[in-house]
């Protein structure tokens, strides 16, 4: 990889810049985030948008090799992408926003939790046994659209549609089909004070929703075992079969609805931009079925609350720093339903609810700070990009099965450093980026306590500590990554179309292991190309 990038840069260096067509001076990228009212989620302020109408389409096949991944992920992973989106405006007071995407992915040698992506759920469906381990494949499709208007003196309204489904499924008993949904529906308005001053608020609703029905094939006398995990693995163990969480006889859906509201403001002062957002979100939501004749088994809320910082500073038309400051705080609880079965004079089973039981506590704290400095900017794209950030993670959960409770406190480190260059040939334009970071986390593994002396009737919670401490080394190794792209862009022949092929390699390691490791190293490589239009 280096060898390659020594040569693209000894061979495009020596070329002098010629004139070039203006669509190769156009970065999708960097017009999309020059403006950062454009990535808020805030929709009315879509009329902000400058520049000529524009999109950009990208396939992409991929691949991950190495055990240095999550207890939930895979040591030999396939992806295909396919995606597109664009900026349209369509009068001039009226811009939409649009894309929708496709992806494909296909894991070897998987187990661990039974949900797509088990982080920030209320409890997790974990497999009691390393011995089951199969493929596992996911189809994900994405669907998003919106719109902002203005509707008089500059001021605006808008609306954004996200739509998110996927399928999942694994092949290897105890097996499992899932299917997701997830809508964010957002409404806003915008509206510039005065020359120099802009604000915005909006409102949006959110609902999640994982439904998962579990099976085997055939006919078998072995017995499966899930570990329904309130937290850091520990739990209650359920045989599979007619009721439970992993109930064979129904579709058991995960749900969260969630209500938020948000402000932005963005004002000016000579040669400085800042653009200040806050948004706050309430969900509550439950696991099973809302009827009178199923069991709702747990019912969960959440609180988030997230706060970005974006300052500009503008040095001169070709040269621009800025720095982001990002702060995400989630907590999050969740209670068992206590309830008894009873029959009605026609007989029928219905269920009577009773108390709830706190079975955890979870809250997350993540916090961002980059730097961005692009240099030699030509009509839309830089000729420099240097980005540095560091990020903090902290993460505290507590699980509870009285009298015992399990907590769990990490933490973790990661500084970053991308750059990025864009080289100008007779007939296009290579890329050449590089980028690298390092993480080293700290916290115990887990603290196993008691509110009271247990009784000797009371047996201490199970346990799966092989994902425990899989988890743990994953979160808090000390390690390094590095990777790096090229990319060549050039106008196809007879068309508008700034086309481009695309080669990123990355590789992960961990200067750390422990006995449930399932390696130290993992390394990425995928090929792209695309066009911009």
């Amino acid at each position: 990889m280096i060898r390659l990038l020594y040569i693209l840069l000894s061979i495009t260096v020596v070329i002098p810049v010629s004139a070039q067509d203006s669509l190769l001076l156009r970065d999708y990228t960097f017009i999309k985030q020059r403006d950062p009212w454009l990535n808020s989620p805030n929709a009315a302020a879509l009329t902000r948008y400058d520049y000529q109408n524009m999109a950009q389409a990208e396939l992409s096949l991929g691949g991950e090799r190495g055990g240095f991944t999550n207890y939930y992920g895979s040591d030999d992973i396939t992806h295909l992408n396919a995606g597109v989106e664009s900026f349209y405006r369509f009068s001039p007071s009226t811009v939409f926003f649009g894309g929708m995407s496709y992806e494909n992915a296909s894991g070897r040698h998987m187990a661990g939790s039974a949900f797509i992506n088990p982080e920030r759920r209320p409890f997790d469906l974990v497999e009691d046994s390393l011995t089951n381990q199969g493929t596992k494949h996911l189809d994900t499709y994405h669907l998003t659209g919106g719109f902002g208007c203005t509707v008089a003196n500059g001021f605006s309204v808008g609306m954004k549609l996200d739509f998110t489904a996927a399928n999942y499924a694994k092949y290897k008993d105890l097996r499992h089909q899932n299917k997701l949904m997830d809508l964010q529906v957002t409404a806003g308005i915008y509206a510039p004070v005065t020359s120099w001053l802009g604000m915005g608020a909006h409102y949006q609703y959110h609902r999640n929703t994982e439904s998962i029905t579990f099976g085997t094939y055939g006919t078998s006398d072995k017995v499966y075992k899930t570990l329904v995990s309130y937290a850091n693995f520990t739990g209650h163990l359920e045989q599979f079969g007619q009721e439970g969480y992993t109930d064979k006889s129904r579709e058991m859906p995960l749900v969260t609805d969630y209500n938020g509201l948000g402000v932005q403001s963005s004002f000016l002062i000579p040669h400085f931009s800042f653009l200040i957002y806050y948004d706050y979100s309430h969900g509550s939501g439950y696991y099973g079925r809302k009827s009178p004749y199923t069991i709702t088994y747990t019912e969960h809320h959440t609180d988030r609350h997230q706060f970005h910082v974006q300052v500009a500073h503008q040095i001169s038309r070709t040269s621009t720093h800025r720095l982001d400051l990002a702060i995400d705080l989630e907590t999050l609880q969740n209670d068992a339903n206590t309830y008894r079965e009873l029959q009605n004079a026609s007989g029928a089973t219905y269920y009577a609810y009773y108390t709830p039981v706190k079975t955890a506590n979870k809250q997350w704290q993540d916090y961002r700070l980059a730097y961005t400095l692009q240099l030699g900017i030509r009509e839309a794209m830089p000729t420099w990009t240097i980005e540095a950030a560091m990020n903090w993670m902290k993460r505290k959960q507590t699980a509870y099965i009285f009298p015992y409770y399990r907590r769990q406190n990490l933490h973790n480190t990661e500084g970053t450093l991308a750059v990025s260059r864009n080289i100008i040939a007779n007939k296009g334009v290579w890329t050449v980026s590089l980028f690298g970071s390092y993480l080293k986390g700290s916290g115990a593994p887990y603290e196993d306590l008691t509110f009271q002396t247990p009784s000797d009737k009371q047996t201490v919670p199970p346990s799966m500590d092989a994902y425990l401490y899989r988890e743990y080394l994953y979160l808090t190794a000390a390690q390094f990554s590095i990777g790096g792209n090229v990319k060549y862009a050039f106008v196809f022949p007879a068309t508008r179309l700034k086309t481009y092929a695309k080669v990123s390699l990355a590789h992960r390691k961990a200067n750390e292991t422990n006995m449930y490791s399932n390696g130290q190293n993992r390394t990425q490589a995928t090929l792209a190309i695309g066009c911009e239009f």
